[in-house]
C-alpha cells in the first residue's frame, strides 16, 4: 500500500504566453506527489475526453528519491493514466515506470 504524505493534486495556472497567432492563454497542468521515500512531479500532462465520454488525465512524471530512500531507488520517469468518475469525486487508474524500475500498479484518489 502506497502511503501518500502529500499530494498537490491538479491545479491549473493560466499563463500569458507571447505565441504569435494564438488567441487564448495556454493552461499548465501540474501534478505533484510526495511519499515517505520520494517526490514526483509531472513533466507533461493532458486531459482527454474519450468517445465514451470518459474524462482521462494522462501524465508523464519524474520521481526523485529522498536521501533516506532504499539504495535501489533511483531517479526515474513513469506514466500515469487516471479516469475521472462521473460524479467528479474519484480518479482511478494505473501507472508504470520505465527502464530499470519496471514497476507498475493501480492508483485511486477520492475527494473527501
Amino acid at each position: 500500500m502506497l502511503s501518500i504524505h502529500k499530494i498537490y493534486f491538479i491545479y491549473f495556472v493560466s499563463q500569458k504566453v507571447n505565441w504569435p497567432n494564438v488567441g487564448f492563454n495556454p493552461w499548465k497542468i501540474s501534478i505533484c506527489l510526495e511519499t515517505q521515500h520520494s517526490k514526483s512531479r509531472s513533466l507533461s500532462a493532458s486531459i482527454l475526453v474519450e468517445d465514451s465520454n470518459e474524462i482521462v488525465l494522462n501524465y508523464e512524471y519524474l520521481n526523485e528519491p529522498k536521501p533516506k530512500a532504499r539504495p535501489s531507488m533511483n531517479i526515474h520517469r513513469g506514466t500515469t493514466r487516471l479516469i475521472l468518475s462521473s460524479d467528479f469525486r474519484e480518479l482511478d487508474g494505473d501507472y508504470y515506470s520505465g527502464r530499470g524500475r519496471q514497476n507498475y500498479g493501480s492508483l485511486k484518489f477520492k475527494k473527501s
